[in-house]
């Protein structure tokens, strides 16, 4: 199998951009053939396997980088593009939709695109109905179209975004396949595999940004009302606060910012909290089960599909509910239950990630 892939951005960030490199690592390592355009200043931050084959393009800059990076595709010469003999395109996400387009248009081959989140929902959830917004609301409609007109096969992480976006714009269900994230990734190491030893809950953990969409808002005004019922606990708030006054937050609170040890960092807490208000299904909730540290979480998405137990969930944007699911985990046998809860939960996401793919890939 000989597969073409898009690396568009400039950076090695986010856990799409992480998930999509370890899918064709993972596929080169299985005896498949990847050709990987990409910006000729991006240099990856480690080797790849050598069939892995890399293409850096020329892309001028430009305030839509999709435009520029499919202008930089049709300067290539057509024939030695089709002297690749791809079999499919694989892209993650979005951004590079036009470029699959392209590339699909020419080569006469199918396109596959993983969505690795549900912009509409995520908008219309998380923001006024501004001019500005309702203009994005149509932007990611237009999208949605473009993807159920091209594309051949869609790839969800949960069941909620399939049929949020299948729904809306009439893509049978019958052209998309479910493939959750996996703790079988590079970066979950054995050596951190279960280490949390907590037996009660004196320290949480929020992993993310003061972005609203992320919900840290609402976990601080509930964690102040479970203080001032007289629970003792800090706080430690990893990531991006770039709308938060640090000096402002109590004296509970630790602020860390970025971290290079997620899974060593997870494994020192007592509970992670994610208050979403939207989230496809984040890499963080998934690196808390597999060192052994219990989470709770919002009823929306990946979350849900990830805790599923209704101990483990409390409603989106809800300070109250934030409380009643946290309140009880005060209480140690409750505790004890909830971790029990989520090494259960491990056990669905502790599989061959790459097997799937492989499979999509080489089925007609």
């Amino acid at each position: 199998m000989t597969l073409i892939a898009i690396y568009i951005s400039k950076n090695y960030r986010t856990g799409g951009q992480k998930r999509y490199l370890e899918v064709l690592i993972g596929l080169a390592q299985r005896n498949h053939t990847v050709h990987l355009f990409h910006r000729e200043e991006r240099d990856f931050p480690f080797d790849l396997p050598s069939n892995i084959i890399l293409h850096p393009l020329e892309v001028e800059n430009s305030y839509s980088q999709q435009r520029a990076f499919t202008k930089a595709l049709k300067n290539l010469n057509l024939e030695e593009l089709k002297s690749i003999n791809a079999n499919k395109i694989l892209l993650f996400g979005e951004s590079s939709l036009s470029c699959g387009i392209y590339l699909k248009r020419v080569l006469n081959i199918p396109l596959i695109v993983a969505l690795r989140n549900n912009n509409y929902v995520a908008n219309r959830i998380t923001r006024n109905k501004s001019p500005k917004n309702i203009i994005s609301d149509l932007r990611n409609r237009y999208r949605e179209l473009q993807l159920t007109l091209n594309v051949d096969h869609l790839v969800f992480q949960s069941a909620f975004d399939r049929d949020s976006v299948c729904s809306r714009n009439g893509f049978k269900k019958s052209r998309t396949i479910l493939i959750p994230n996996s703790v079988k990734a590079s970066w979950f190491l054995d050596e951190w595999r279960g280490k949390n030893q907590s037996n009660e809950l004196k320290k949480i953990l929020f992993v993310g940004s003061d972005d609203k969409r992320k919900g840290f808002f609402i976990l601080l005004k509930a964690l102040k009302e479970m203080r001032a019922k007289g629970h003792k606990f800090s706080l430690t708030l990893i990531g991006d606060f770039p709308r938060t006054d640090i000096t402002e937050l109590p004296d509970w609170v630790d602020f860390k910012g970025r971290i290079d040890t997620p899974l060593e960092t997870l494994s020192k807490g007592d509970l992670l909290i994610a208050p979403s208000l939207y989230d496809s299904f984040p890499n963080t909730v998934l690196e808390s089960l597999f060192v052994g540290t219990p989470v709770i979480g919002t009823d929306v998405a990946g979350i849900k599909t990830m805790l599923h137990h209704e101990e483990l969930l409390f409603r989106g944007g809800s300070v109250e509910d934030l409380c009643r699911c946290l309140e009880p985990l005060f209480d140690t046998v409750n505790y004890q239950e909830a971790k029990g809860l989520c090494n259960e939960r491990l056990t669905h996401f502790d599989f061959d990630w790459i097997e799937p793919w492989e499979k999509l890939l080489i089925e007609p």
